[in-house]
């Protein structure tokens, strides 16, 4: 088994582990590669957001309790809409599963122009 594929179902176990926690809020990274320029998106779960032609939803998040051991591992279920690759008549799905804080490296969205990674989740709105 690869390191990669390992950390994932050791960071499953430690969040199932945990007993984690629905969270309301989410910060995501985005990163435009033509253009250089990063920036971070604040939104709550189960709500839309475009971000330049990509749409993105958060479903879920969910995160240990603060006094666990492992207080920093949250996650959340992302799905991102490529707006400009449309199939069928409607724009195609090119996102769709848990991204995680502290292994961006496991699930972050690589898109050809855009990179999409999870930052933070919390009970309060930030920014």
């Amino acid at each position: 088994m690869n390191q990669r594929l390992r950390n994932f179902y050791i960071l499953i176990f430690v969040c199932t582990a945990l007993q984690c926690e629905p969270v309301k809020f989410v910060s995501l990274a985005v990163l435009d590669k033509v253009t250089t320029k990063a920036w971070v998106v604040n939104t709550s779960v189960k709500a839309s957001i475009d971000v330049r032609r990509l749409q993105i939803k958060v479903h879920e998040c969910e995160a240990p309790p603060a006094s666990s051991f492992y207080p920093d591992q949250e996650r959340c279920f992302v799905e991102v809409v490529d707006k400009g690759i449309v199939e069928d008549g409607e724009p195609s799905v090119i996102f769709s599963q848990w991204m995680f804080v502290n292994y961006p490296f496991i699930a972050a969205l690589d898109h050809p122009r855009y990179d999409v990674w999870l930052i933070g989740c919390s009970q309060n709105k930030k920014g």
